[in-house]
């Protein structure tokens, strides 16, 4: 995806420590917790959110985890998110990106 940079000025710059810490974040349409986690060799960096919105008087968590994995040679970077709801069910995408 290429960036449009005529859109840049609407996008959220949120930064959050990769420490584990649970840390609310209000840049949404609702508040959502995050957390952000290193693996212990650096080479896996986890990131969750869970965003509880209200759907007809009922509360319901959004739960989307995304998982950035870097191959032993540095060059295949694999992205894993994985959504849960009881609206929507669970569904996971993956993405490789591979450097020539």
């Amino acid at each position: 995806m290429i960036p449009n940079p005529k859109y840049n000025d609407r996008l959220p710059s949120v930064s959050f420590p990769a420490n584990g810490n649970v840390m609310t974040d209000n840049s949404g349409t609702d508040p959502a917790k995050k957390f952000v986690k290193w693996s212990q060799d650096k080479k896996v960096l986890v990131t969750n959110q869970v965003m509880t919105a209200t759907i007809d008087g009922v509360a319901q968590d959004f739960i989307t985890q995304l998982t950035f994995r870097l191959s032993d040679d540095g060059k295949t970077l694999t992205m894993e998110e994985v959504t849960k709801s009881k609206l929507n069910g669970e569904r996971t995408v993956r993405s490789v990106f591979i450097k020539k």
